[in-house]
């Protein structure tokens, strides 16, 4: 079976402005089942008052994966929440979505952070004849437990989307998890096929679905959505991204963008980051990418990055990614073989 494989980046991390609509759902339905005291916890751990930040539409990105950690922990049933009180931000950006004729456009936007919904991770989109396979890569070193609550939100998210722009019930063919998910989030999420021991989590979809057009309830006219200000940590991703494959030091940067070392670490930890994580991901990302879309090989891939010993490249993707990079592409292959659940 003919198969193409395209890799995506993404900037979800620490300032990053991120969609507030799912979490703020959650915590409306907090306070509702719960009461303000509780609410009052989620703020006090925060260290700030989410409840009413996320009155905009987005908020900085550490405090939607601190919040979403929080909420798992102690209140799992609300995080797994149905479909109906899933995030609803259809009628918010109708003029954006009435850009779209089916689905298949709208998740090729989410994929590609053209729309803001509960996207957290890199992604390889795996694409055959009969269906499309998105797998979440884990470039921002979140542990398992944190990726897989973002993952299970993202998912109850964008199926609660789809159902409302098809105007009928959304069933991916499959939902692969890398461990055993929660009962809560079990029997809340409609898909027939759970995969669990999985190497990525992932998703996927019937291309004859993914066809199918919006049902017409979208009728504003097309309009750009106003550009969402650039954070710091995207502002030194971006500028370490335009000097791969070699990348500065701190004190380099700081120079750069005429700062003091000493202040660019500061402006960095406020929003929950640090320089060197930020030049992990970064090189992270650009291996993957050499990787998975043009198939490189790691003695010359390992040579392009300045490593003069592939041993110590091996060591270094196995610590971004948590795979070696042969076992990592080995995986890959396997997941573009195995054949749709449905």
């Amino acid at each position: 079976m003919a198969f193409q494989v395209g890799y995506q980046s993404t900037l979800r991390v620490g300032d990053q402005p991120c969609s507030a609509s799912g979490v703020q759902r959650i915590i409306a339905h907090l306070e509702q089942q719960e009461g303000s005291q509780a609410v009052a916890k989620l703020n006090q751990h925060l260290g700030v008052a989410f409840s009413a930040a996320a009155q905009r539409h987005f908020v900085p990105m550490w405090q939607i994966e601190t919040a979403l950690n929080y909420l798992q922990q102690h209140y799992p049933s609300l995080v797994a929440l149905p479909s109906q009180l899933s995030p609803d931000w259809v009628d918010d950006l109708a003029s954006l979505l009435a850009h779209f004729d089916n689905l298949e456009q709208v998740i090729s936007a989410l994929v590609q952070q053209q729309l803001p919904v509960a996207q957290f991770a890199d992604t390889v989109v795996i694409s055959h004849d009969d269906f499309v396979r998105i797998l979440w890569i884990n470039s921002g070193r979140s542990s398992v437990d944190s990726l897989q609550v973002q993952f299970q939100h993202s998912i109850n998210m964008m199926c609660s989307v789809a159902e409302r722009l098809l105007g009928e019930p959304f069933l991916p063919l499959e939902i692969a998890l890398i461990q055993p998910p929660d009962q809560h989030w079990l029997g809340s999420i409609r898909c027939d096929n759970i995969r669990t021991g999985a190497p990525f989590y992932s998703w996927t979809l019937s291309r004859q679905q993914l066809r199918q057009p919006l049902n017409g309830m979208i009728d504003a006219p097309p309009l750009t959505l106003q550009k969402i200000e650039e954070s710091f940590a995207e502002q030194v991703i971006n500028a370490l991204r335009s000097r791969l494959p070699a990348l500065p030091s701190m004190e380099q940067m700081a120079s750069h963008l005429e700062l003091s070392d000493r202040t660019l670490r500061r402006k960095l930890a406020n929003g929950k980051s640090r320089y060197q994580n930020l030049v992990y991901q970064v090189r992270c990302q650009y291996a993957l990418q050499q990787l998975v879309t043009q198939r490189l090989d790691v003695a010359t891939l390992a040579e392009q990055m300045g490593f003069n010993d592939v041993s110590h490249f091996r060591q270094s993707f196995k610590h971004w990614t948590g795979f070696a990079p042969g076992d990592f592409m080995r995986a890959l292959d396997k997941e573009c073989c195995l054949p749709s659940a449905g």
